[in-house]
């Protein structure tokens, strides 16, 4: 074989390494740009990868809100919409001083005129997306280099 011995376990770990390191920049990426309230939020974003043979996929992950909170933080809330559930914005409002029987309006207000969208993942994402092809193709390089 015209392969160099290992040259697999080190493609692996090069590549592993590599979206490692794109994973992280999109983690502060995400935690700069997440609501602050307490900061909880933002703190609780993760890496997690996952190989299967020859592929690797990568998350960033938040541990700390329900999907779907998270999605109402990432799309915002439509004017005219619905309410929030009753008692989601209880400790929020406990931690900005508000007293609990101004959850209904609270919830009114937000259903009448909606929340903006945060687009934390796809301002990420898409920011990282551009420079990642050519991340791609240098470590395409490396890898090459070292069947050699």
């Amino acid at each position: 074989s015209l392969l160099r011995p290992g040259w697999r376990d080190r493609m692996m770990a090069s590549l592993d390494v590599s979206i490692e390191r794109e994973l992280e920049v999109l983690r502060v990426d995400m935690q700069r740009r997440a609501p602050r309230d307490l900061g909880v939020y933002a703190r609780a974003f993760f890496i997690r990868t996952m190989r299967r043979g020859m592929t690797v996929r990568g998350y960033v992950e938040n541990s700390r809100q329900p999907e779907i909170v998270q999605h109402v933080i990432e799309t915002g809330r439509i004017p005219g919409g619905r309410m929030p559930p009753r008692d989601v914005l209880l400790p929020w409002m406990a931690r900005h001083g508000i007293p609990a029987r101004a959850e209904f309006a609270i919830r009114r207000k937000i259903a009448r005129d909606g929340t903006e969208p945060r687009h934390i993942f796809r301002f990420a994402f898409d920011r990282e997306k551009a420079g990642f092809r050519g991340k791609a193709v240098t470590l395409r390089q490396r890898v090459l280099a070292g069947m050699r």
